[in-house]
């Protein structure tokens, strides 16, 4: 699945982290093929939108779902740059930082695990572009500037991505936003994640090859055809030649605290620390990122008591493993 020029460097990486990416085109079903077996992008799973509307009362005979959901989210908001924060983030922070009452927390882990479940459908769509050698792992190790420091060509790659139906509904829940999902916004970084890794991988000969397999998968939805239509009327074509240090963060941003609140997706990660930076290492880097993810969907699963609506990753593991043997 790699192409033969990186094969002696990533065949491990690819071993551990991307085992169970088969082809899309074979099975064109977003259950099917999604890591969890489900559909990961959240406006397109209707259970999880309706646990999403409903307003879900917490688990009150749990103090300690309580405490684990608080401190999921005081953690993520240590890796974000409170003193500089982006307009999204500031009624998050201040509902987590003021100290009149007790922030809601049943708002804020529900936002947080949304975010997270965009960006896990995110990372299913980097295996699935992997697996066809359009985008490769070296695209992770350059740090990225998630403070808008995107190519304009970037941007309209992933304009062209917010034409599929799971990004557009995006925002229309957030127009129909109830009181108990007010801390919802437009959650756009993991797009933008995506198009830059795109970028620095491939030029915009693969293009068609992107858009494809993303199609084919289902796990963005379908293609709106409005939308479609208004972005050729508008931008017409995306061209882009392939830069390795597409949105690259400066030394000084690299070492700065990220200022996208609960925002896991890996990039500049690789050697550092004097660390020889192996495919082994880098494996293990990957997987510390996604259990971000796990850790998010845990907590909002105790803190809302849910049972079997939504599985934990390690749960399917299990399953998997077990159906094998």
């Amino acid at each position: 699945m790699l192409p033969r020029s990186v094969v002696s460097e990533d065949v491990h990486v690819e071993t551990a982290v991307f085992h169970n990416i088969t082809d899309i085109f074979h099975n064109p079903n977003p259950i099917a093929n999604g890591r969890r077996g489900r559909i990961e992008w959240p406006t397109l799973n209707r259970p999880l939108m309706s646990l999403f509307r409903g307003n879900r009362s917490p688990s009150a005979t749990d103090p300690l779902a309580y405490s684990r959901a608080e401190a999921v989210i005081r953690a993520e908001m240590a890796k974000s740059n409170t003193r500089k924060p982006s307009i999204s983030e500031i009624g998050i922070q201040h509902e987590l930082l003021q100290s009149r009452r007790r922030p809601d927390i049943g708002s804020l882990i529900k936002v947080l695990y949304f975010r997270a479940r965009v960006q896990s459908a995110i990372w299913d769509l980097f295996e699935l572009l992997h697996s066809k050698s359009i985008v490769n792992l070296e695209s992770l190790k350059v740090p990225l500037n998630l403070e808008g420091g995107f190519s304009r060509e970037a941007y309209s790659l992933a304009a062209l991505l917010c034409c599929f139906k799971g990004p557009l509904q995006m925002h229309e829940l957030i127009s129909e936003c109830p009181r108990h999902m007010r801390f919802l916004s437009p959650f756009i970084a993991p797009l933008h994640w995506l198009t830059t890794m795109i970028v620095r991988s491939s030029a915009d000969d693969r293009l068609v090859d992107v858009l494809e397999a993303i199609h084919e998968s289902g796990f963005l939805g379908d293609v709106d055809g409005r939308a479609l239509y208004e972005f050729v009327e508008e931008i017409e074509e995306v061209e882009y030649l392939r830069e390795p240090r597409e949105a690259m963060a400066s030394a000084e941003t690299a070492q700065a605290q990220q200022n996208v609140w609960g925002f896991w997706l890996p990039h500049g990660i690789g050697p550092r620390d004097n660390r020889d930076g192996s495919p082994e290492d880098l494996a293990k880097e990957i997987q510390k990122q996604i259990g971000v993810f796990n850790e998010i969907e845990e907590a909002y699963k105790a803190f809302f008591n849910i049972s079997d609506e939504i599985l934990l990753e390690r749960h399917q593991a299990s399953c998997q493993r077990s159906t094998a043997e």
